[in-house]
């Protein structure tokens, strides 16, 4: 698979940064995630509410980097991709967020560690279980004692979903909303969460559902913009991985991690995408 530090993977993130009023949840965090996320750093973090805190982002996604951190919070977001620093992160304030261009695996020791990480859908995109197992690695040299990590990740059913029963789901134009639909062809693309996924493998189904079946996005009800957002994905051999919940959950504990909070959301594929709040 491509890791984050993969010149393809640097190539796709390039590709959203520039489409990224196009995607939506649950690809994006919305306002239920985002709740949560205060939530349980609100019930779990070890210092007072207002202590000075470090806060570390796997990406610079502007809904978490904008979100209402507890005071006197400093927040750095780490992307490898300079563009999406520059098209999607909110701007740097000084004492309040910064932006580092930087591989996660080749992350600086902070001044002062880290008391709180957030990784939205940022598991997903590295090998599983190997490459995510030496991240969480680097993560514990680098997070405060007794910080907090708080997770959402998408997961696969226990029960693989059908590619036939997602056919007949669009041919019906019961699909839902297209950013769910893409991710669910995924899972169910994935033979073994070892072996992930490629996105040039999940627009190769996206083009023959396209072609054989009329008038999809129109019975779906999607939008030519947002469906045209897959077209970036071919002959991208970038991976995905998508682990079960007891998967991920046996792979974070094995490192070391106390999970402390669980949080399914409501919205559309929710129940593939738990918040989870471990302490290190």
């Amino acid at each position: 698979m491509a890791t984050q530090s993969d010149e393809r993977g640097s190539k796709h993130w390039d590709s959203i940064a520039q489409r990224w009023h196009l995607y939506s949840s649950p690809l994006r965090p919305g306002a239920e995630d985002v709740e949560t996320f205060l939530r349980v750093i609100r019930s779990h973090a070890p210092e007072p509410g207002d202590a000075p805190r470090q806060g570390l982002i796997l990406g610079v996604t502007p809904e978490i980097a904008t979100m209402a951190w507890p005071g006197r919070t400093m927040v750095t977001g780490a992307d490898r991709s300079q563009e999406m620093i520059e098209q999607v992160w909110p701007g740097d304030r000084p004492g309040l967020r910064q932006a580092l261009c930087v591989d996660w695996f080749e992350l600086p020791k902070p001044a002062r560690a880290y008391d709180l990480v957030l990784a939205d859908g940022s598991f997903n995109t590295l090998r599983y279980p190997a490459e995510l197992r030496r991240l969480l690695a680097a993560l514990a040299g680098l997070a405060a004692e007794r910080a907090l990590l708080i997770t959402r990740t998408f997961t696969r059913p226990t029960e693989r979903e059908s590619l036939a029963s997602l056919e007949e789901a669009a041919r019906a134009g019961e699909a839902g909303g297209f950013n769910a639909f893409r991710f669910r062809l995924a899972m169910a693309l994935q033979s073994t969460p070892e072996a992930g996924v490629s996105l040039d493998e999940i627009w190769r189904l996206w083009q023959r559902l396209d072609c054989e079946i009329e008038d999809l996005s129109a019975r779906n009800g999607w939008l030519p913009d947002v469906v045209g957002t897959i077209g970036h994905s071919r002959g991208n051999q970038m991976r995905l991985s998508f682990p079960t919940r007891d998967e991920l959950v046996a792979t974070l504990e094995a490192a070391g991690l106390s999970l402390l909070d669980s949080h399914t959301p409501v919205y559309e594929m929710g129940e593939r995408c738990p918040i989870l709040t471990w302490r290190f």
